[in-house]
C-alpha cells in the first residue's frame, strides 16, 4: 500500500501544480504561467503534520479558503481538524494575522446516519468567531471549492484534501506545499475576489454570572469548604453572588434575601419550613463566622438582610472571572450535581478561561487536585469526573500512551464543558434521534451507551445508532460487551472503539 501511495504521489503531483498554476476564480487557460517555486509533495498522512508545523511557526499571517471544516461540538482534542483549529486559534493569540473563509457545502441527510456538513463547517465557524479570529463563508456555497492555505505571504499549501478526519488520517489524497511570494501573492489576491456572505446575527450568548476566581483558588474559601462537604453554604454563596450581581446591589446597602427562595433553589424546600430556614440560618452564620464572607440580619417569618463582606473578593473586572452560565441554576444543575461535581465544574471553568486551546484544556488529576484541593484529593477529582462525564456535563479524551511505553506515561485526559442544558431541551435532543431511527432502537442505544457509563450522552448513542444501522443490533451489543469489560479509565471504553472491533470483523 506504501509503494501504491508513493507511486500516486510522484504520477499526481505535476498534475497538481500545473492545475494550481491554470487555477483562479474560474479556469483561464491563458492566463497559465511558470513562476519560481521549491515544491514539496504532502500527499495523504505527510499533509496534517506538515499545515500544523507551518502554522504553529506563522509570523505574520494565516489566510484559508477550505470548503470543509469538519469539526463537531463533540470532537476530541486530539481530532486533527480540531488541532488544525486550535492551531489557528493559538496563531491569532500570538499576534498572527488569521483568516479563514468556509464553503457551504451540500448536505447529507441525517435520518440516514450521516452529519449535515453545513452544521460541520458551522461549528468551526461558531468555535473560531468565539476565539476572536475573523472567520466568514463564501458566497455560492459549491463554487468556492479551495483547499488553500497561504502563510506569511511566501507559503503556498493546496491540494484536494479537505480539514475532515478521513481525509486528514485516511484518504487518498495530494497536496503540495510550495515556497514561493510571487504564487502566494495571486493566491491571495486570488482569494481577495472571493465575495463573502453576509453572516447572520450571532445568537446571544448564553446569560452568565462571574463570580471572584479567588473564591475557587483561595484555600480558605472553596478548597476549605469542600474539606468538610460545606455544600450549604457553598450553594448560598453562589446564589447570594448572583443575586448582588442581577440587582447591581451594592454592598453598603446590603440586599434583601428570600429565604423560602434559596431553600427552593438549593432543594431542601421539601422539609418544614421552620426546619429549612434554621438550616440556612446556621449555614449563613459559618459564612460570616468561619469564612468571612457575608454579614447578615433575619427577621421573624420574613426575609434577611445580607451584605457581602469578604476583603478582596470584589465583582470581577469585565471578562475576568469564572462565568457561571445561568443554566447551572435555572435548568436545576446546581440540585442536580454533589458537592464535588459543582466543585470540578468550577475548577473547569478556570481551565478553560487560561487553557490556549480553549475550551479544551488538559490537566493531570493528580495536578487538579494539587492545584485546587490537596494531594490527597485525587480519588475524588476522579468520582468527580465520572459524575460530570456520566451526567454529559464533561466530554473526556482519554488517551493512549506513546507507542512502546506503560500506561503511566500517557498523556493526562483532555477535558471540554458541554452546555447545561434544560430537561426540555435534552427531551427534544432525544426526540429527534427517536424520530430518526425509531423509539425502540433509541431506547437500545441508550442502553448500550449505560453500559460505556454514558447513559444521558446523546453523542454516543448516536453513535450506537449508526452502528446499528450498519452492522446490526446483535454484533454491536456483542461487541459493546466486550469494551465495557475494560477497566474504568481505558482509553478504549468508549463508542469509537466498538465501531473499530465492528469494522475489524
Amino acid at each position: 500500500m506504501n509503494s501504491a501511495r508513493g507511486l500516486a504521489k510522484y504520477l499526481l503531483m505535476p498534475a497538481l501544480v500545473a492545475v494550481l498554476l491554470l487555477s483562479g476564480p474560474a479556469l483561464s487557460l491563458h492566463a497559465a504561467k511558470e513562476l519560481p517555486a521549491r515544491v514539496t509533495d504532502i500527499s495523504s498522512e505527510d499533509y496534517f503534520p506538515a499545515v500544523l508545523r507551518e502554522i504553529n511557526s506563522a509570523k505574520e499571517s494565516i489566510v484559508v479558503a477550505m470548503y470543509s471544516f469538519m469539526v463537531f461540538e463533540s470532537s476530541s482534542a486530539t481530532s486533527p481538524p480540531v488541532q488544525l483549529l486550535q492551531g489557528l486559534v493559538r496563531a491569532h493569540k500570538r499576534g498572527v494575522g488569521v483568516r479563514v473563509i468556509l464553503g457551504l457545502p451540500y448536505s447529507y441527510d441525517v435520518t440516514k446516519g450521516r452529519r449535515d456538513l453545513d452544521m460541520q463547517n458551522e461549528t468551526a465557524r461558531q468555535m473560531l468567531h468565539r476565539a476572536g479570529v475573523d472567520v466568514r463563508y463564501a458566497v455560492g456555497g459549491k463554487t468556492m471549492h479551495q483547499k488553500l492555505v497561504v502563510i506569511d505571504g511566501r507559503t503556498v499549501i493546496v491540494g484536494s484534501t479537505n480539514w475532515s478526519r478521513p481525509a486528514l488520517t485516511k484518504n487518498w489524497e495530494a497536496s503540495v506545499l510550495i515556497r514561493s511570494e510571487k504564487l502566494a501573492a495571486e493566491m491571495l489576491e486570488r482569494i481577495g475576489k472571493i465575495e463573502l456572505k453576509d453572516m447572520p446575527a450571532e445568537r446571544p450568548a448564553e446569560k452568565t454570572v462571574c463570580i471572584p476566581e479567588r473564591f475557587l483558588t483561595d484555600r480558605s474559601l472553596v478548597p476549605a469548604m469542600y474539606a468538610v462537604n460545606e455544600d450549604t453554604g457553598f450553594d448560598i454563596f453562589l446564589l447570594l453572588w448572583r443575586q448582588r450581581v442581577e440587582k447591581q446591589s451594592r454592598v453598603r446597602g446590603g440586599m434583601s434575601v428570600d429565604l423560602d427562595e434559596i431553600a427552593r433553589q438549593t432543594g431542601r424546600g421539601d422539609k418544614a419550613r421552620s426546619i429549612y430556614r434554621e438550616e440556612i440560618k446556621i449555614a449563613m452564620e459559618r459564612l460570616r463566622d468561619k469564612y468571612g464572607l457575608i454579614e447578615f440580619k433575619t427577621s421573624y417569618g420574613g426575609d434577611a438582610t445580607v451584605w457581602m463582606t469578604r476583603d478582596g473578593l470584589k465583582r470581577p473586572r469585565k471578562g475576568s472571572g469564572l462565568p457561571i452560565p445561568e443554566g447551572y441554576w435555572d435548568h436545576g444543575w446546581s440540585r442536580k450535581l454533589s458537592m464535588r461535581g459543582k466543585v470540578l465544574y468550577l475548577i473547569c471553568l478556570a481551565e478553560e478561561q487560561s487553557s490556549a486551546t480553549s475550551p479544551w484544556w488538559s490537566l493531570s488529576q493528580k495536578d487538579i487536585a494539587k492545584k485546587y484541593l490537596n494531594p490527597k484529593s485525587i480519588k475524588p477529582v476522579n468520582d468527580a469526573v465520572d459524575e460530570l462525564e456520566r451526567m454529559d456535563v464533561l466530554q473526556v479524551t482519554r488517551h493512549h500512551p506513546p507507542k512502546g511505553k506503560d500506561w503511566s506515561m500517557r498523556h493526562p485526559n483532555t477535558y471540554r464543558l458541554n452546555p447545561l442544558l434544560s430537561e426540555e431541551r435534552i427531551a427534544r435532543e432525544w426526540k429527534v434521534l427517536e424520530d430518526a431511527f425509531g423509539k425502540k432502537k433509541t431506547a437500545k442505544a441508550r442502553e448500550l451507551a449505560k453500559m460505556l457509563e454514558k447513559p444521558h450522552s446523546r453523542e454516543t448513542a448516536q453513535g450506537f445508532l449508526w452502528a446499528m444501522e450498519e452492522y446490526g443490533t446483535e454484533a454491536v451489543e456483542k461487541k459493546t460487551r466486550e469494551v465495557a469489560k475494560l477497566r474504568p479509565g481505558n482509553a478504549c471504553r468508549n463508542v469509537a472503539y466498538v465501531m473499530y472491533l465492528l469494522k475489524r470483523g
